[in-house]
Parts: structure tokens; sequence; C-alpha cells
């Protein structure tokens, strides 16, 4: 998602990917047609009408990659569609669902009409609950949030929103519990605002406060700026400032990173000063250029400074390429390709991921393949992964299970179809859910199809001291996943298994926030090493957290 759309999707709004806060009772329109059909380039929602930060003309829409499309049936909002230049829709769309004449619910369909849930709103029209396909709560991964909370304004404008779980009670990502908003009279977001439980200022993930945003007549962003809970200017992500030039059709064509004396700083993610765009004539992203304090193009933080896309008919990514500051093709980081290839199928899903190097010639990238190919259920769920040499050669696989769109059980198998042992020390694991929707236990199973060792004995003092040290000496893991230019920080999670004699019976994460395959291995492998400490009985089972961060 670009980051100048996140001034409306952090809001929830209908149309993003993310959950939306409810929308309201419209007010029937007196003679109105049959069906209306609008474009936004932003949205706000009131009680009275579903109105636009900034209204698009249909030239306008078909120059953008990104707008809405609000559908108006008998003067009552029917639809909202997240659309392309070519009107194919790009998100979920949500269906609205009335009740006496007000807004009561509605559905959020992916592009080919496979209902993904719904927003149901309590009596109080304040409470917005988020269920699955099958009316189980619906959580936020990694949270037990499924709802928010609202306050609105008197002519029914959210001020704020507060994450609540399954029951109403509050819940929060992060620090942040509660987030809340200064909008301009027509409607776009010129202020966020973040609190913890407790009603206390705090920060986001990208270490601010306070979020301020400028803006130009037609609601579209032109800068943005962070601050600290004592309102002094702060950074976040390495940069103070972030200032956008757009196109006549709001899209952006450049920005800059600055710091808090309004000098150039490089954005720790991006590890550039700067963006350009090229765009097609529908606003699709052509390439992306980083640039360094001067203006010129810069090898960033994923080992590229430029990258190209080709687009299908419905404006959907199937070819990207990675070229250094000189225009010579090159690998990113991630993947290890110079480039990657996704055709899609008839409902438009990714159907393989090819990997090329500078050349063009087929190559293995990071995880040791060169093609991936991807089969769906009928919900749209990905099911099998079927992984291959340069020479088409099935190198393993991966089988998904699903209740519905919740995933319980993954399975690893080599060519020949039999269990695999992964980097991360099992074959396959099963996952069960709590009552709130949230992941509850994950059972982890070896090539043997046995469940991983239960141990039953106790860790005392010295061994958790002893595991406490080891984890202390993963930093050079990580220093070495930064040295290639990575950003990434996160928490992981070690669980294992030690016996009487201080050997490791078995090591898995059991949590990865950062999720690279080179940390994993190098993590794993030094916490296998076997202990001077011993556990009680016959062997126990202990869990390791490790949190990496940069140094600031």
């Amino acid at each position: 998602m670009k980051r100048w759309q996140r001034s409306f999707c952090a809001l929830g709004l209908a149309g993003c990917a993310a959950p939306a806060p409810a929308q309201v009772a419209l007010r029937p329109a007196q003679a109105a047609p049959a069906e209306a059909v609008v474009f936004c380039a932003g949205t706000v929602t009131e009680h009275e009408v579903h109105r636009c930060v900034w209204q698009l003309t249909s030239e306008q829409q078909r120059h953008r990659s990104y707008s809405q499309r609000l559908l108006l049936r008998r003067g009552e909002f029917s639809r909202l569609d997240t659309v392309s230049g070519s009107g194919a829709p790009q998100e979920l769309s949500s269906v609205y669902e009335y009740r006496g004449g007000r807004v009561r619910s509605w559905s959020r369909e992916n592009r080919n009409g496979v209902v993904r849930g719904r927003n149901v709103l309590a009596d109080d029209e304040r409470w917005v609950r988020w269920l699955d396909e099958q009316d189980r709560p619906r959580v936020r991964a990694k949270t037990t949030i499924s709802g928010l909370r609202r306050v609105l304004s008197a002519r029914g404008r959210v001020e704020s929103f507060s994450s609540v779980n399954w029951l109403g009670q509050p819940a929060a990502e992060g620090a942040v519990h509660e987030t809340r908003v200064l909008r301009s009279a027509a409607g776009a977001v010129l202020e966020r605002r973040f609190f913890g439980l407790r009603g206390e200022p705090v920060q986001n993930e990208d270490g601010s406060h306070r979020i301020t945003f400028e803006v130009d007549e037609r609601g579209v962003e032109r800068e943005r700026r962070y601050f600290d809970a004592a309102g002094a200017p702060a950074l976040a992500s390495g940069v103070h400032l972030v200032r956008t030039r757009s196109n006549r059709f709001g899209e952006p064509e450049a920005v800059a990173y600055l710091d808090v004396q309004g000098a150039p700083a490089r954005e720790t993610r991006d590890g550039a000063a700067g963006l350009r765009y090229e765009r097609d004539e529908r606003g699709n992203e052509l390439s992306l250029t980083l640039l360094d304090e001067q203006g010129r193009p810069l090898v960033g933080s994923n080992g590229w400074a430029m990258r190209k896309r080709r687009y299908d008919e419905l404006d959907a990514v199937i070819e990207t390429a990675f070229f250094d500051a000189s225009g010579s093709p090159v690998r990113e980081r991630e993947r290890g390709a110079a480039l990657v290839r996704e055709p899609r199928g008839e409902r438009g899903n990714v159907t393989s991921e090819l990997f090329y190097d500078e050349r063009g010639e087929p190559a293995l990238g990071t995880q040791g393949y060169h093609r991936a190919d991807i089969e769906y259920d009928q919900r749209d769920n990905p099911v099998s992964y079927v992984y291959s040499d340069v020479k088409d050669v099935p190198l393993r696989s991966r089988r998904l299970y699903y209740d519905g769109d919740r995933l319980i059980r993954e399975e690893h198998t080599d060519a020949a179809g039999k269990p695999l042992l992964t980097a991360q020390g099992y074959a396959s694991y099963e996952i069960s859910y709590l009552e709130d929707g949230s992941e509850g236990m994950k059972r982890y199973f070896d090539a043997s199809g046995g469940q991983q060792v239960t141990c039953h004995g106790a860790a005392p003092q010295a061994l958790q001291s002893e595991l406490a040290e080891r984890a202390g000496s993963l930093r050079s893991c990580y220093e070495r996943l930064l040295r290639y230019g990575s950003t990434e920080e996160g928490k992981l999670m070690v669980e294992l298994s030690v016996d009487g004699r201080g050997a490791v019976l078995n090591a898995a994460l059991v949590q990865d926030e950062i999720d690279d395959g080179d940390l994993t291995k190098c993590v794993l492998e030094t916490m296998r090493v076997p202990y001077l400490n011993k556990s009680e009985g016959d062997c126990a089972t202990v869990r390791v957290p490790v949190v990496f961060r940069q140094k600031r």
C-alpha cells in the first residue's frame, strides 16, 4: 500500500485493505435516480452522506492507479469499490446492508465476489465488530483486536477510534489503543495522535506520538511531520518531514525526506533521501527511483536503486525488474532476483513466481528455488506451492489447509512427497484458535509425523540464565543481517527442549516478526549448541524471547 494512502486507511475506512469503521445511516435523497456512481480520491464518513474529500471526474479517475467508486441506489449508499484506472477492483469491496433505513452491517468481498467477512454495527452505532465468513471474530494478525469503538462528532464524522476485542473490551496493537483524528472542513486528515490503554500518549510503530498533515485544496497530502508526546519534532524511521509533490491527478511524482533542521535525511526503511516516480496513463507506477541527498540515484536498503514494473490489462503487476544506480540489472536482496515474473490466472491470483538473474536467465532466489507454482481454493486462499529449480525440476512442496479462511495446518514435503524438515525445525504444524478468534496453540511435527518433543521436566535457574546469556549473543546474527542493508526489527521466540545432559532435543521458532531465512538459520544454529547446565527430569521445554532493534 502506498504510504500517502495511509492517512485514509489507518482510520480503517471502507475500501482500504484493513477493516473499516462503520458507514452510518444515509438520508434518502428526494427524487433520487435509480443508480448513481461517484469517484473519489479519498472519502470521509458522515451520518448523512458518504462524501468525497476530492470528487473525481471520470477523466481523472482513468488516470489514477487508485480511487474509490461509490455506488448509490435510490439514494442509499450501496457499495464501495477501490478501483484502478481501468476500473478493475484492486482491494476488498464493501457492500452495505440496511435495516429500518439505517446501515447495520456491510460485507467485505474480494474481486471475485467471495465474501471475506462482515463488519457489524452495535445498536449504538459506535462499536464495530469484525466477523469472518462464518460470523466468528475476525482478528488482526498478532493481536486480539476484532473491532473498533468510535467517537463521532455532531455531524457524524469519526473523531477517534479505539481497538477492542470480541467482547468490546479495550485492546492494543503494540502500545497504541486509541487514535484521535483532526480533519479539515472537507474531511481531509490534518492530524493523528496515538494513546495507550490508560489514555496516556504513546508512540506508534514509526516512533511518533503525533503526525500532522498539510494538504492542498483537493485534500491531497503535501507534507507530513512527526512529533513526540511533548510536542517536540521527532524522527520516524529516521525522518521528521516528508514532502510530496503530486501530479494533476493526485498521484505522487516525487517524495523528499528531511530531518528536524530541514536538511535531506535518509528514511531507514528505503535507505533513501527521496523517491521519484514515473507513471503510465492510468497512474500505475512504471518506475520508482531511490535518490540520495543530492537527488542522484542511490542503491537503497534492499539492494536496488530503481524498480520497474509491468502490468496486465487489469492493472495488476506481472513483472518487476531491479537496477543499480547506473541502470544495470541487479538482484534485490529479499528474493535474490534481478527480474521477477508473476503471471496471473483467470481469477486474478498469482499462479507462478519466477526468478531471473542480471542476464534474464533463470536463477535460484534466496530460498533456493527458481519457480513457485501456486494453486488456490474456491475462496482464493493459496493451498499449494510447488518449488522448482532452473530446469523446472520439482524440489519441494508446501500444502496449506483452512477452516474457512483460517489457516489450520501447513505441511512441507520433498520432491518425492515425503515429509521434509524445514530450516525452522519442523515438517508440519497445526494451529488452534481461541474463542476470541486469535491464534491459540501451535503444535509442531517432525518428519516422521510425530509431535515434536513434549517435556515434563523443569529448567533450573542456572539453565535459564545460560539460555538468556546465549540469546544475548544472537546480536551477531542480527548485525550480519544489517550489514546486508536490512532495516527490519522485531521479536523472535525460540522454543528449546533441553535434556538432562544439556543437549538440545528440539529447537524451533514459534514467533518470528522478521522472517528472514539467514537470520533464522543463525539463531537456531546458535541456540542448538549444547549447554553446560541441564534440565531437571527427562527434559525441559523453555521459550526464550529475543528482540532485535537497530541502535539509535
